[in-house]
């Protein structure tokens, strides 16, 4: 029967919301995508963005359908073909057509709808988040992926810096508390500690393409002293001389983007600065910022991103931006909803970005909110971030 308690149905109705207004904003990311780009590999870390779109509808019926309704419903090669320990990247090409996977989405979700009609949607409540936001990131590496194959295919453009606030700003010391309890909360964003963060200067806006110019002109790719030895090894094998996303037709006042941990860190070095630790990215937005999170956004299609941090003045929010902190457990973590989804990069190989990207869905933009990378990835919508300590 259905839910009768008032606050439960005031979240199931708000979740329902933002379940069906995501869905139309992923499947807004297809509009007029040819087969070739559908089935294309287009970088050997990232599968086609088909196999994306049937992952988001599979890994919804593995965590929300009893296993009979699920295998009734899902054609047996599709448990191979979009398991993310199913199939290697590079055998995720042959897909079944854009309208056969939009159907099993459909038809999942309506088996969804319908289980939670004879049952208590507080029982899944968590793990119904946990999902929307599964499906809100993977709709940003579909963007990631596009743009990987035209210029500036998003047909986007990323919010100029604000002229009116410039140059670096004093956070004082205070206690950086831990993200208050929340449904939207991942495993690794708990349970946090409270912090004691000394003084800093952090720059109030992020480092502009006119900024990182300056870099490039002067020398900064050819220059060992501002590389970590392990940055200096990868720009040479790989001949790095500029971020992934340069040619995009942005001026020299929009943030710079699609550069790697290595180029923000040796950029930081060079303008005698460092990368923020996490802590301190987090102690700085909310200084500047401290956003109300009293609701979340509906999900918005593609290039109507809006949330709290994206319309900054201190451009939070327009760029992912690395910390100089690896992604860790805080101590008392412990993993959901399943093992592998955050533990498996607490490798001391991948670290932390903060904030969004014009391309983030609202739902994940929140402080506490902690993507991670390797520091060579140059492909996500990354940019910079410098403190003096």
């Amino acid at each position: 029967m259905l839910i009768s308690d008032p606050q439960a149905a005031l979240s199931r109705h708000t979740f329902i919301d933002q379940f069906f207004a995501l869905r139309q904003a992923t499947l807004s990311l297809f509009d007029s995508i040819p087969p070739e780009t559908f089935c294309h590999q287009a970088h050997p870390d990232f599968s086609p963005v088909g196999w994306h779109l049937g992952h988001i509808g599979w890994t919804e019926g593995l965590w929300l359908l009893p296993k009979l309704l699920r295998e009734q419903l899902t054609p047996p090669d599709y448990n191979a073909l979009f398991a993310a320990s199913g199939l290697p990247k590079t055998a995720r090409s042959q897909l079944p057509p854009l309208q056969e996977i939009c159907t099993y989405l459909a038809t999942i979700r309506a088996a969804v709808l319908t289980e939670w009609v004879k049952q208590d949607f507080q029982a899944q409540e968590w793990l119904a988040w946990w999902l929307l936001q599964h499906e809100a990131q993977h709709g940003e590496t579909i963007q990631m992926i596009l743009a990987l194959q035209a210029p500036n295919p998003l047909n986007t453009t990323i919010i100029p810096v604000n002229k009116q606030i410039t140059g670096m700003v004093t956070i004082p010391a205070g206690v950086l508390k831990p993200a208050a309890p929340s449904l939207l909360l991942l495993d690794n964003e708990k349970p946090g500690l409270a912090e004691e963060i000394p003084a800093f200067q952090v720059d109030q806006q992020p480092v502009s393409r006119g900024q990182f110019q300056y870099f490039i002109e002067s020398g900064g790719y050819q220059t060992e002293q501002w590389w970590t030895a392990e940055g200096w090894a990868w720009r040479q094998t790989h001949t790095i001389q500029q971020p992934r996303y340069w040619h995009w037709p942005v001026n020299s006042d929009h943030p710079v983007c699609g550069v790697s941990w290595y180029e923000a860190a040796a950029y930081a070095a060079f303008m005698g600065k460092q990368l923020p630790t996490e802590s301190q990215w987090e102690r700085a937005q909310q200084v500047l910022q401290a956003p109300p999170l009293s609701e979340i956004p509906l999900a918005t299609p593609r290039n109507h991103y809006t949330s709290s941090l994206s319309t900054s003045p201190y451009g939070f929010g327009q760029v992912w931006e690395w910390t100089d902190t690896w992604f860790h457990p805080y101590p008392g973590f412990c993993s959901s909803p399943y093992p592998g989804y955050s533990a498996a990069y607490f490798d001391q190989a991948h670290r932390v970005l903060k904030g969004g990207s014009f391309a983030s869905q609202a739902l994940i933009q929140r402080p506490s909110f902690r993507n991670w990378y390797q520091p060579q990835t140059q492909e996500i919508f990354a940019g910079i971030r410098c403190v003096n300590t």
